[in-house]
């Protein structure tokens, strides 16, 4: 019914009723929002840090009588390096004829469950533990002779295999010492290094896989009484070989150091022979018209001294001044590697060797130049994959 004011008279609503009271379980989540909101700010404002990046590592070193013992500058830079950044682990494999882990250590430095802010301090703890374990290096034995390239390589892709992420691998090694097939480098030099390196990823190496591995070569010199030391064209060939190994097993391959260390081998290494140095480029040609490929850089139409080379010449422009020619100029490569490859690299450097030629006064219009690769021998006597292949032979044909 209606009051006399025309409202519609109805029941009262109880006092403390349902609907009168706040939405607790509401304010309860609305609150618990702002609370979130207030702390991210905070750590915004007050600029909190995550939690330390862990960086897993993998040392592996050469341990052979040709390698220096100790563990190489770049790899005790890179500790610290990670020490200041975060936590992690270095583990450090010896490597031989096999491979044998020789212990680990942890990155991080605490102080009173937090990193250690102080550099000098930091840099101690990890140089002691770094000392630590070059002492477990040393007593590890790996085999009585014989150091294994594949070893190292097959010990990175475990890592790798083992993680969920990539692995930082610094590999220190002679390179040249290795000598178990198949990465008897001894029998691969034979070839420019990027032609052995294929034919190793395309046959051999098939089933190694580096692709989630960040290689770090670290190059040292070989040691011993009797050993000579390296020359360029060493350098250059295990530069160049070792980056496109790795790169050819997809791992991410950094620029190689050098390391040049002399400090006597590591005990216990494992026997290996001096590294013989590659036979340098003749002062003449040893035969008439034939130009060694040690001439030119590895897997490169670039000659180391073109005017040596040209030097080396001389009998035949004097020769060619005498009479009347058509002069070929043929490329050869060791058979190693692709054939399409080998048939490019020698074709080129038979093309700067007829421009050397066209430079000391020969008709350009008189040479024609092939790349044979090795698809045929440059020297009948000698095998397919001997270095006597691996030549530019200038034939001169009577008109």
């Amino acid at each position: 019914m209606s009051n006399r004011y025309g409202q519609v008279r109805g029941r009262a609503k109880p006092r403390g009723s349902r609907a009168d009271r706040p939405d607790r379980t509401g304010l309860i989540v609305k609150g618990a929002v702002a609370v979130v909101v207030l702390l991210v700010a905070l750590g915004i404002v007050l600029g909190v840090e995550k939690e330390p990046p862990e960086s897993h590592v993998v040392w592996l070193a050469e341990k052979s009588t040709r390698a220096p013992g100790g563990i190489p500058d770049k790899i005790r830079e890179r500790v610290r390096e990670l020490g200041a950044k975060g936590g992690g682990e270095l583990v450090a494999y010896a490597i031989g004829e096999r491979a044998e882990r020789a212990g680990e250590m942890p990155l991080a430095v605490m102080h009173d469950g937090d990193p250690e802010p102080d550099d000098a301090r930091r840099t101690k703890v990890l140089d002691t533990r770094l000392d630590d374990l070059a002492t477990r290096m040393a007593d590890v034995a790996v085999s009585r002779s014989g150091f294994s390239l594949y070893a190292a390589l097959r010990t990175a892709a475990d890592a790798a295999a083992e993680r969920d992420g990539r692995v930082e691998v610094w590999f220190s090694t002679t390179l040249f010492t290795g000598s178990v097939p198949p990465l008897a480098v001894g029998t691969l030099t034979a070839a420019d290094p990027g032609a052995a390196a294929d034919q190793l990823v395309g046959a051999e190496l098939s089933g190694l896989d580096l692709g989630r591995v960040d290689l770090h070569p670290v190059l040292l010199d070989p040691i011993g009484p009797d050993q000579q030391p390296l020359g360029p064209v060493e350098e250059s060939w295990r530069t160049a070989f070792v980056e496109q190994l790795g790169t050819g097993l997809r791992a991410t391959v950094a620029d190689p150091l050098h390391d040049s260390t002399s400090d006597p081998a590591w005990s216990k290494a494992s026997q290996v022979s001096a590294v013989p140095l590659f036979a340098p480029p003749p002062t003449k040609p040893a035969q008439p018209g034939r130009v060694d490929n040690l001439a030119f850089h590895p897997d490169s139409p670039d000659l180391l001294d073109a005017g040596v080379t040209k030097a080396q010449l001389g009998s035949i422009v004097e020769k060619i001044a005498t009479g009347s020619y058509d002069i070929r100029i043929t490329g050869y490569c060791a058979r190693f590697g692709d054939p399409a490859g080998a048939r490019d690299l020698s074709k080129r450097r038979a093309d700067v060797i007829a421009g050397l030629l066209a430079d000391s006064g020969v008709a350009r219009a008189s040479i024609t130049t092939d790349g044979a690769g090795f698809d045929r021998r440059g020297d009948a006597s000698a095998p397919p994959d001997s270095p006597a292949q691996r030549v530019v032979v200038i034939d001169l044909l009577p008109r």
